[in-house]
């Protein structure tokens, strides 16, 4: 049996791989790796297998019976089918990931070189009265764009809006525009609310874990709530925050690592790297936090295990939580979810 799978330059040894690279695609910047089970402990060894499953929880491959298998220590493990579209997908999402790698490690390169030289951004104006920022972490060297739109009337609660993975960049609109017409910012637009979105960039750091690109990407934006939560008249007790797909793992890891902060969220099709790992003391630390899940048992992007496993958990433990699970919609079912459920009449009715 053989399996495959497309890797590029941002994330993976090339030199490691090169007994197994059977083909380069895009000036060698994206490439197909291949092995079989004859090969197998010789590609883990290679590949350090253990260290990738640490890292990103698993390692999906295509088998070339048409199969999605997923590579374990003990072997391969055989999941759903998939179609020549969604390798296809997988290919392009790999191309389009490193060329995202480079332009938003360029653009932070130009920010901080600005910035050592006295050249401060300056916030500018944005529609709708969502103003331009970014965030400079000069600690850290940690750079993000978002976009806030202060209350007209003071003390009022704030609200934070994690996008998807298609949203990740630096060009401080494609987390807005989701926000505006995917993730139902339309309903929370009618609000008397201050509104948060920050965007995360690609601009992760060689050897991260996708679970450490996102604890880094929610601590710095607990940072910046907790800054804003200064400089404006903020209501403290009511600090919100809701996600979609990508932005949705990430919101467990905002809960998880700052539960203190949040007084209610919203979490729609995420996954939470490493979720088997946490410990029921971190569970316990957000059992008071109420948290609305919405998945989809069809969705082939994110599984839906990790929010079955968060649900179980938490519900065994006492948590405040509650969960609109569907059969259907696939990963397009946040959408239905955030025009047709009263999310958010909920999410503002709650507070610490």
């Amino acid at each position: 049996m053989e399996y495959f799978f497309y890797a590029n330059r941002s994330w993976s040894e090339t030199e490691q791989l090169e007994p197994f690279i059977v083909k380069r695609y895009m000036n060698g910047n994206v490439y197909k790796v291949a092995f079989n089970d004859e090969s197998y402990d010789d590609f883990a060894k290679a590949f350090n297998l253990p260290d990738i499953i640490e890292k990103f929880g698993k390692m999906p491959a295509f088998g070339t019976d048409g199969y999605n298998y997923n590579i374990t220590l003990n072997g391969a493990i055989k999941e759903d089918k998939y179609s020549r579209k969604y390798a296809n997908l997988i290919f392009w999402a790999q191309y389009n990931m490193y060329k995202s790698y480079l332009s938003d490690n360029q653009f932070k390169e130009k920010v901080l070189n600005n910035a050592k030289r006295g050249k401060v951004e300056r916030a500018s104006i944005g529609m709708l009265g969502f103003n331009k920022h970014l965030y400079i972490n000069a600690d850290t060297s940690f750079i993000m764009p978002y976009r806030f739109k202060k209350a007209k009337k003071k003390n009022q609660p704030l609200i934070v809006y994690l996008a998807g993975a298609g949203a990740i960049g630096h060009d401080n609109f494609r987390q807005f525009w989701e926000f505006l017409f995917y993730a139902g910012g339309n309903r929370v637009m009618k609000r008397h609310c201050n509104i948060l979105i920050p965007q995360s960039t690609r601009c992760w750091i060689d050897g991260d874990s996708e679970n450490t690109i996102r604890n880094r990407y929610t601590d710095n934006c607990a940072l910046l709530i907790k800054q804003l939560l200064q400089e404006n008249d903020i209501n403290g007790k009511r600090v919100y925050i809701f996600g979609t797909s990508f932005g949705a793992g990430c919101v467990w890891n905002a809960l998880l690592n700052s539960p203190d902060l949040y007084a209610a969220a919203v979490e729609a099709m995420g996954e939470h790297y490493h979720y088997k790992t946490l410990t029921d003391a971190e569970f316990e630390a957000i059992t008071n936090i109420p948290v609305w899940m919405t998945h989809s048992s069809n969705d082939t992007v994110v599984k839906i295990d990790s929010d079955d496993y968060f649900y179980d958990k938490l519900k065994s433990l006492g948590g405040n939580v509650k969960y609109t699970r569907w059969d259907k919609y696939g990963h397009a079912m946040s959408a239905k979810f955030y025009k047709k459920e009263p999310w958010v009449e909920w999410i503002f009715h709650q507070s610490k």
